[in-house]
């Protein structure tokens, strides 16, 4: 089950390509990507279908679906799902009771539990579950002078007690508590450019309900992690299934920035899980140890201070399943990815 505005349903009659995700979009490469899955799932003897959050009908029950054998084709009736595999996460409140509203049905199973999903989509629910692993996190009540010089002053409290002071510089990181992809995330310093962004921000709340905001110090990153001799500012993202680690790749930030989002021209390459440091291995085993995070889908975004102190930036109950059309090793390493989330699906079903 997919969310999104550039995903079409089945059963829109006034959409007439032969594909799910308009072509023309930078969501186009979906596609292939999710024709790929379904016929795996067919491989595997699973009858799978892909649906749109607009299909939904009652709990367990959907409009249309689409389906996929060499190519796409839309499927008009009702189906129901033993197994609902969703990209839909809990960003906005209209979200939490839809999706609330869809999971209601005892039929389906699904591969992450629901808690863990709403902890990881929630910044500060995360902080709050590893706070001596994740980087220090406060709510900022409201967008606001007074509300973000306030969160300032409690985020100056909590670095000192529980971290190295030395990690972070004098500026901090003002993002969405609920966002993804790089949106929404702010560079502030307090003495700067406070207003503008304030002013940016409510600008952007006229147009986007429920924008939530939470405070970070900025971290000293730019000689932290380094591999296959790759330098500079740059993330790791770990994708794990019940426990065991699926993908391994880095994001360097785009020159002159600091997120390491590929929606915001970063680069990826790919590190072999042997190539991980003793310190990540660690670090991974301990979440993975925690009962909401022995079993299910998620991935794991690791920062590294310049002095080489090891920080959880977030976690993401719903990875992207996508491959650069440009790049053979990434669409390796996503198909292997897909292979490996169809045959827990596989299980499920027995």
């Amino acid at each position: 089950m997919y969310a999104g505005s550039k995903v079409n349903s089945a059963s829109d009659t006034a959409y007439t390509a032969k594909v799910p995700f308009l072509s023309e979009s930078n969501q186009g490469p979906y596609n292939k990507v999710y024709g790929y899955f379904l016929s795996q799932c067919q491989k595997k003897g699973l009858k799978a279908g892909f649906a749109t959050v607009k299909d939904f009908l009652k709990p367990g029950l959907f409009q249309s679906c689409w389906t996929f054998n060499k190519t796409w084709k839309r499927f008009k009736k009702p189906v129901s799902a033993t197994i609902l595999f969703d990209k839909f996460l809990p960003t906005t409140s209209y979200r939490k009771r839809k999706r609330a509203l869809i999971l209601t049905s005892k039929k389906e199973s699904l591969l992450n539990n629901e808690k863990t999903v709403e902890l990881c989509t929630d910044k500060l629910a995360t902080f709050n579950a590893f706070p001596k692993s994740s980087l220090p996190t406060v709510e900022v009540k409201d967008i606001s002078k007074k509300a973000l010089l306030a969160a300032k002053k409690e985020l100056d409290v909590l670095k000192k007690q529980q971290f190295a002071p030395s990690d972070f510089g004098q500026e901090y990181v003002l993002k969405n508590r609920y966002g993804w992809g790089g949106s929404s995330i702010f560079r502030l310093n307090f003495r700067e450019n406070l207003e503008e962004i304030i002013q940016t921000i409510k600008k952007k709340a006229k147009k986007t309900a429920n924008l939530f905001f939470v405070l970070q110090p900025f971290l000293l990153f730019k000689k932290g992690f380094s591999f296959a001799k790759q330098k500079g500012r740059m993330d790791l993202r770990v994708v794990v299934l019940n426990q065991k680690i699926l993908q391994c790749y880095a994001r360097t930030a785009k020159k002159g920035d600091f997120r390491c989002n590929l929606s915001k021209g970063g680069l990826i390459f790919y590190v072999k899980k042997d190539h991980l440091s003793k310190g990540i291995q660690k670090l991974i085993q301990r979440i993975t140890k925690r009962p909401l995070f022995r079993r299910g889908f998620f991935s794991l975004d690791f920062v590294q201070s310049n002095d080489q102190n090891l920080y959880l930036l977030e976690a993401n109950a719903s990875p992207g399943l996508y491959w650069d059309p440009n790049s053979s090793e990434d669409e390796a390493s996503t198909k292997k990815l897909i292979r490996s989330l169809v045959a827990e699906f596989k299980k499920m079903v027995k």
